[in-house]
């Protein structure tokens, strides 16, 4: 059982505001809210809404990655990501999922950190900009920015993660929406930011698509604020595809991306950083002398 929270009626008000831009991931008709749930007015079907928050969204299947089948690695993941998708929905009492810093080591931790700090300064403070954190696992990027911001929408399909993330963001004007991040329940054209961090990994169709589905739920003249893992000597992952940024410049020309900057983000490797104290300082030695780890690129619809 999940008790109400003290700023239920706020979130009501909030829902009532916003509904407009959710969509059913089945017709893509805007949905009204109706008593407990969100209705589609066309095809009929329901979402239940708990602590008017918290709704969970999915189409009626697993949307494909389109992998090319030598990516191995990547083929085994989205078959995880379909059992994700299949998995009935339930309430945990123990925290946890991706992006975890409880179990993670201190210059990870102090990267995290560091990424949304950056991130603040690509975002204009207003009282009426909305945010969508795609694939925002457990919050540590969409808490903090909804500091900032008149709502945030934390997009995440996998269930112990988005728990995790309501549990810490529920007292906050927030929205938590149980999706799969390739096809989004949202209308086209409505926010003003949009933030994708360490998801365009798994393959060039993959990484087209969601940037493609980035754009789309992006106003005009509204930003998005997204990272790759870049192409470094000595480093491979069979999980991860790196691109260095010739390569994110070609991608981002056939995702129809003409607007946009790219950052090198990230020097020091976290498993050399001692203590979160010293992140910054190595981070800004090792940058001397190495590559960076990600490129952090910043795109405008226009």
């Amino acid at each position: 059982m999940v008790r109400l929270s003290p700023t239920w009626e706020n979130n009501l008000k909030m829902l009532k505001k916003y509904q407009k831009i959710l969509c059913c991931p089945d017709d893509g008709a805007n949905v009204t809210l109706e008593g407990n749930h969100l209705e589609c007015p066309r095809c009929g079907r329901r979402f239940s809404i708990i602590n008017n928050n918290f709704i969970e969204m999915l189409p009626p299947t697993f949307p494909e990655w389109r992998l090319s089948k030598d990516n191995k690695g990547n083929l085994k993941t989205e078959e995880g990501y379909k059992d994700i998708f299949d998995k009935e929905f339930r309430w945990y009492e123990k925290p946890g999922g991706w992006g975890d810093l409880s179990a993670a080591n201190p210059g990870y931790r102090a990267f995290v950190k560091s990424e949304v700090e950056r991130i603040y300064e690509f975002i204009s403070p207003y009282d009426e900009k909305i945010l969508a954190d795609i694939s925002g696992g457990v919050g540590n990027y969409s808490i903090p920015l909804s500091e900032s911001l008149k709502a945030v929408f934390h997009c995440e399909l996998d269930v112990e993660s988005i728990q995790t993330a309501y549990h810490r963001g529920k007292e906050k004007n927030m929205f938590f929406i149980r999706t799969p991040y390739l096809k989004l329940p949202f209308d086209s054209d409505v926010f003003d930011y949009v933030v994708c961090t360490d998801t365009l990994l798994r393959g060039r169709a993959h990484e087209l698509m969601l940037l493609t589905e980035i754009k789309r739920i992006l106003k005009n003249g509204g930003r998005a604020i997204v990272d790759f893992h870049n192409q470094r000597p000595f480093y491979r992952d069979r999980f991860i595809r790196l691109y260095n940024r010739k390569e994110i410049a070609s991608l981002l020309l056939d995702a129809d991306i003409k607007q946009y900057e790219i950052y090198p983000f990230g020097y020091v490797p976290s498993v050399f950083v001692p203590s979160e104290f010293f992140y910054s300082a190595m981070n800004r030695i090792f940058s001397f002398f190495v590559p960076c780890q990600r490129y952090i690129v910043v795109f405008s619809k226009i």
